[in-house]
């Protein structure tokens, strides 16, 4: 019989560090919470399976671990927004959003990282930018929550004249 300890195989340990992660961003230790994500994260050298033949199944979970390792990136920005490392994060999204340029959740987190640094005309270009995007590739509007953070944008603007 074969046995391996799971504490030797990354994805078991990716697991592990991402659930700790999230229970300690739910409990607002966002510092935590970042170190644990990051640590999770740091164990990616690549898309799954990259040197694999996959079969359909194989496959099908490869693109799970990638949706996965997705949720522990937005989920470790998010810690470390909390965290007060909003100027840290810009570049980081800007590469982020110019990969994924549908990916709402990575948008409305540029927003607000810009926005708290100060820098709400790219901001507000960043909504706008997500929005033509949308509107020519999907044929959609951005969702309700970057709606509203757009709104909060524009009247903060209102409220400095």
């Amino acid at each position: 019989m074969f046995t391996v300890d799971p504490a030797r195989i990354d994805v078991f340990t990716f697991r592990q560090l991402f659930q700790e992660g999230r229970d300690l961003l739910e409990r607002d230790h966002y510092s935590a919470a970042a170190r644990s994500l990051r640590a999770a994260l740091s164990l990616w050298t690549g898309p799954p399976m990259a040197n694999v033949n996959c079969g359909p199944v194989l496959s099908s979970y490869a693109v799970d671990l990638q949706e996965q390792r997705r949720a522990a990136q937005h989920l470790r920005i998010q810690a470390e927004l909390q965290a007060g490392s909003h100027r840290e994060l810009i570049g980081e999204l800007r590469a982020l959003v110019g990969v994924e340029p549908c990916e709402e959740a990575m948008h409305g987190q540029l927003m607000r990282v810009l926005s708290l640094s100060g820098r709400r005309s790219d901001a507000l270009a960043t909504y706008r930018k997500l929005r033509t995007v949308l509107n020519e590739e999907l044929g959609v509007e951005p969702c309700e929550e970057l709606q509203r953070l757009h709104h909060e944008l524009l009247s903060a603007g209102d409220a400095t004249r």
